[in-house]
């Protein structure tokens, strides 16, 4: 009978590479989903806030559409140029500018966030 050896170094070389691999990606994996979960929060926050404001601006536009016909007092922040009403809201990084016109049309909502920088670049945990 013939004494043949088996090697098994090619093997556990090859093992070795599949594991380190699998190992890389599962790491890779889990900081990618801890760094969406942070982008989806910052996002909602955002819209939260967002939101928060375009109601703050619907109420006004109903305060300012009574004072137009007559059922109501002028709203809080409220500029009149040549019959048109209009205001600023801000509230928590949004600024919210809304315009009416004489017969309470909107001619203006705009809103946009203020930009404020990172400033805990935590990029090794």
């Amino acid at each position: 009978m013939e004494n043949r050896r088996f090697r098994v170094g090619s093997v556990a070389v090859l093992f070795t590479v599949v594991l380190l691999c699998v190992s890389i990606f599962a790491a890779l994996t889990v900081t990618t989903a801890l760094a969406d979960e942070k982008t989806a929060q910052r996002y909602g926050q955002h819209v939260y806030r967002q939101y928060a404001c375009e109601n703050l601006g619907q109420q006004w536009l109903a305060q300012a559409r009574a004072f137009q016909l007559g059922l109501g007092p002028l709203p809080e922040n409220t500029h009149q140029e040549d019959g048109c009403l209009s205001t600023r809201i801000q509230g928590e990084g949004m600024e919210l500018s809304i315009r009416l016109d004489r017969q309470g049309k909107i001619e203006r909502w705009s809103c946009t966030a203020q930009w404020q920088p990172e400033e805990n670049w935590q990029l090794w945990q």
